[in-house]
């Protein structure tokens, strides 16, 4: 008896020994108080180089209030602060270009309509991980997203941070963080005239792509009904992007970049 109980007693001190040298060890979870301090640790935590490149098929699924619903491909492309969109088919050069605080529309390879727009989404998925934290606060103050409230709350039963608004308004401004992984799960957003909708982008599902962890699934709800599913395929990092495929003053639609 006094033979089996030294070598079980000897594997329990190893183990707890082995045990605590790696919670000594391991990197203690940031301290997340503040919206100022989660954006600084989106930052650190899942850092994009500002060079990072983005190329991606989207599938895009409208439900019309009739009931009836519609399917299109978009192809498109994104570096910090810009954003690219080529509706199918590409020939007619329609499509949708987002660039230093503006938005561009263009059918048949024209410009037809140029107005101040920051993309919330291009923000809080992509530019906040590749540009300074000072720099995002900035774009979501413009925004009209409230920084001074934060509080914790889960989403699909993960624990996340919500900026934004109080526990419970689902209404106001606002964006829901993963507490592990440090991105944007939901935001809620004002729209149409004076705000008079509420947009609400749920991120539904992830795709790692080397290492990092990019959405690959959307649904869009309007005043709580879903509007749009978003679902992407073909997501490539890295890719030489021509300068001039983001330049609304010559918007070019014979470059195949998705492929």
């Amino acid at each position: 008896m006094k033979r089996l109980f030294l070598p079980v007693l000897l594997f329990f001190l190893v183990a707890c020994t082995t045990q605590a040298a790696e919670d000594a060890t391991a990197p203690e979870a940031p301290v997340i108080t503040t919206a100022h301090e989660l954006i600084a640790t989106m930052r650190t935590e899942r850092a994009l180089g500002p060079d990072h490149t983005l190329t991606f098929v989207q599938e895009s699924i409208f439900h019309r209030p009739d009931g009836s619903v519609d399917t299109t491909t978009w192809y498109e492309a994104a570096t910090m602060g810009k954003l690219r969109i080529d509706f199918a088919p590409i020939e007619d050069g329609n499509g949708v270009l987002y660039a230093e605080g503006k938005r561009y529309v263009f059918q048949g390879g024209t410009l037809v309509n140029e107005r101040p727009e920051v993309n919330p989404l291009q923000l809080l998925l992509m530019d906040i991980f590749m540009q300074p934290a000072e720099q995002t606060i900035e774009g979501l103050d413009t925004l009209g997203f409230d920084l001074s409230k934060l509080h914790e709350t889960t989403f699909n039963n993960r624990p996340v941070y919500v900026v934004g608004a109080d526990a419970g308004d689902e209404s106001a401004k606002q964006f829901w963080v993963d507490q592990e992984h440090f991105h944007t799960v939901r935001v809620i957003d004002k729209v149409g005239p004076n705000g008079s909708a509420t947009l609400d982008a749920q991120v539904t599902g992830f795709e790692d792509v080397h290492g990092f962890l990019h959405e690959n699934e959307i649904l869009i709800y309007v005043n709580g009904n879903l509007a749009q599913e978003e679902k992407y395929s073909n997501i490539r990092t890295g890719i030489d992007l021509d300068e001039s495929l983001f330049d609304p003053t010559n918007w070019r639609f014979e470059t195949p970049y998705w492929e």
